[in-house]
């Protein structure tokens, strides 16, 4: 039940990935690129691409998108490190994303930021301490609908794999997350879980090249029930192919 669409108008030769939605009228996306234009001189040491950054798009009433343009030209958000994976509160008013350093020689791990959106214009970003140290990967968040709990990917000791997908929660937004929690091993496996997706609450979407799959990393769902998640399906073809597949939305309102 599903027809797989290539947006040739946002793609690029590049990596284009990890899509969010940037308003409350889900026309605006948020992706993840490292095409030509992206912030910083030097490659990326691990891909040896150029460094990622955030891009904006719209879709006009002919369902045709706008060139994609950075989302942000300041030195703000996109900068001369790695930035990407991000995710809007549900009023749309802050955006949550992941940047990584990429200094010679020293592992500078990535983390979790948080900047105000006000119109089209966002301020500082402000570091979301979610344990760790400067050297943990801590990244791709996702969030509850009431911004109390947030979902996200790291490295942290103590996981039962490469990298999991652990939770924190707080007890109102003026608040601090309090210490991971891991997602347990219904969910996390000895490979990589990765890019997880809330939908309504209940139903976790997340990449994992440690479940049973049909390529390298293959999109999973899970949905919570009882007070505990399920065990994962894979979403099957033509949503998974032997490629990888991750960083998956909803528009609500096509549901």
């Amino acid at each position: 039940n599903h027809n797989i669409e290539n947006l040739r108008d946002i793609n690029s030769g590049e990596d284009d990935f990890a899509p969010s939605y940037a308003s409350n009228n889900f026309n605006d996306l948020i992706f993840t690129s490292n095409r030509e234009g992206s912030t910083g001189k030097a490659a990326d040491e691990w891909t040896g691409k150029n460094f990622t950054d955030l891009y904006h798009t719209r879709v006009d009433r002919k369902g045709e998108w706008s060139t994609p343009d950075l989302l942000e030209t300041e030195g703000k958000i996109n900068t001369e490190t790695n930035e990407g994976i991000s995710t809007m509160n549900s009023s749309f008013t802050t955006m949550y994303f992941t940047r990584c350093g990429n200094e010679k020689n020293k592992n500078s791990g990535c983390h979790i930021y948080t900047a105000k959106k006000t119109g089209r214009t966002f301020g500082e970003p402000e570091i979301v301490p979610l344990g760790g140290d400067s050297t943990s990967a801590i990244g791709h968040p996702t969030l509850t609908e009431d911004e109390l709990m947030i979902v996200f990917a790291a490295d942290f000791e103590n996981g039962y794999g490469g990298k999991d997908i652990w939770y924190a929660t707080r007890k109102s937004k003026s608040e601090e997350f309090g210490s991971p929690k891991n997602m347990g091993p219904v969910i996390n496996t000895l490979g990589d879980e990765l890019f997880p997706f809330l939908r309504s609450d209940t139903v976790l979407y997340f990449s994992s090249n440690g479940h049973i799959g049909m390529g390298l990393l293959d999109l999973f769902k899970s949905t919570y029930s009882n007070e505990a998640w399920g065990v994962p399906a894979n979403m099957r073809y033509p949503i998974n192919t032997n490629a990888d597949e991750y960083g998956i939305i909803f528009n609500p309102n096509f549901e």
